[in-house]
């Protein structure tokens, strides 16, 4: 990640501090962009079509997506309670933007993530190393593992002001339980139905 990108993360992941929910919150995008800050363009997007390229989301039916347009994109959320199991963290850069010339740089996707021991760089994508399918560049669906502990996450998407569009696409999803943590999930809906039966006896 160049030094721009990580300071433009950084300064963004400082500004959610400011602002932080107890834990990360809706990071299915499932409610839009509630518990997110944006900057730029960025929405909520069920499915898209990029040229010929169709994106669904890797897990759930929404996903968040930033456009190049010159200025950089940003997407950020922090909260005070750092993730207990970690999750996934599914990420996809689709572009026209291979170029050549001078100062056509790319764009660039960068993302991060913050703990107790500060600001981790995610390693990032450019346009210009994309695989050129028909004119259009797909990275496919990437994945990184957030580590137990992670207090906050920080996307932004960098355009080169080339009129040549990038779209990224993020999507979260959460570890799959281990064996011990399905048996105490089924002993607490145990619990549950045990006492809705106590109750509805005594009823």
């Amino acid at each position: 990640m160049n030094s721009k990108i990580a300071l433009a993360i950084a300064a963004a992941l400082s500004l959610a501090g400011t602002a932080q929910a107890a834990t990360l919150q809706n990071t299915s995008f499932e409610s839009g962009l509630t518990g997110w800050t944006a900057i730029g363009t960025v929405s909520a997007v069920n499915s898209l079509t990029v040229d010929s390229i169709s994106v669904a989301p890797k897990d759930g039916v929404a996903m968040a997506e930033l456009t190049a347009a010159g200025l950089p994109e940003l997407l950020f959320q922090s909260a005070t309670t750092p993730l207990s199991a970690g999750a996934t963290l599914w990420y996809r850069l689709v572009t026209t933007d291979f170029g050549g010339g001078l100062f056509n740089t790319g764009d660039t996707l960068g993302l991060a993530y913050t703990d107790a021991g500060g600001l981790h760089a995610i390693t990032g994508l450019n346009s210009k190393s994309l695989t050129n399918i028909g004119g259009t560049g797909d990275s496919g669906w990437l994945s990184f593992a957030l580590p137990s502990g992670t207090k906050g996450v920080g996307i932004v998407l960098a355009g080169d002001f080339d009129n040549k569009n990038s779209h990224a696409f993020i999507d979260f999803s959460a570890p799959v339980p281990e064996p011990g943590d399905w048996a105490m999930i089924l002993a607490g809906l145990g619990m549950v139905g045990v006492m809705a039966r106590r109750r509805s006896l005594k009823g």
